[in-house]
């Protein structure tokens, strides 16, 4: 059961990793569930509904593997922190933090993580925001792993003035870069945007 358990989470996890991430399973009470792809996130933490239900950790189902296990691993905090404090904290404060950054420790060698992913990671936990996906620097070697989508551009490559289209059938212009994001004008509801320069975006 446990070898095919662990068969289970080699198909979503960086090898090296599996040990950790079956002993992160083994010691706690929660269920995983591979789910399919969300836009608005990456994963969830989900306390028990009623009595007698378990804690439930939920991940895309199509997550890179570097992407997939530091996920977890953020989701798992969420687990210890709920199970230490309840709701009496922040879902993402310093209990939350300091939980993520002990947590990913184990990870964080040459045998789970490629050097530039790495160096990424660790200055990630030097100034941790609530989502990987928020750190650009991070989420750019990130998606430097993963196989290119036919015919997807990031905002940052398309040029300054030109047009592009989000998953959403947003038909947006390309705008000025104010600090982490751009500003994009979208004519058909006349109000402008800020969107992240690595979303991935249909040339129009």
């Amino acid at each position: 059961m446990k070898e095919a358990y662990e068969n289970i989470l080699k198909q979503y996890f960086p090898a090296a990793a599996i040990p950790q991430v079956v002993a992160s399973v083994d010691n706690r009470c929660f269920s995983i569930v591979f789910k399919p792809p969300r836009r608005t996130k990456l994963g969830d933490f989900r306390p028990p509904r009623n009595r007698g239900d378990v804690c439930v950790i939920t991940l895309n189902q199509n997550l890179h593997p570097f992407q997939m296990l530091i996920t977890f691993v953020h989701e798992l905090a969420h687990y210890d922190v709920y199970k230490k404090y309840g709701n009496r904290v922040k879902p993402h404060g310093d209990e939350w933090k300091s939980t993520f950054s002990d947590l990913m420790q184990p990870y964080l060698v040459p045998a789970v993580f490629p050097e530039d992913v790495l160096a990424q990671l660790q200055q990630h936990l030097c100034n941790i925001a609530a989502s990987s996906s928020a750190d650009l620097d991070l989420l750019s070697v990130l998606r430097s792993y993963e196989p290119p989508r036919d015919g997807f551009v990031t905002v940052e490559e398309i040029q300054m003035g030109a047009e592009f289209i989000t998953e959403k059938g947003l038909l947006l212009q390309k705008g000025a870069r104010l600090r982490k994001r751009y500003k994009c004008y979208c004519k058909a509801k006349n109000q402008y945007y800020l969107v992240n320069p690595l979303l991935e975006v249909l040339p129009a």
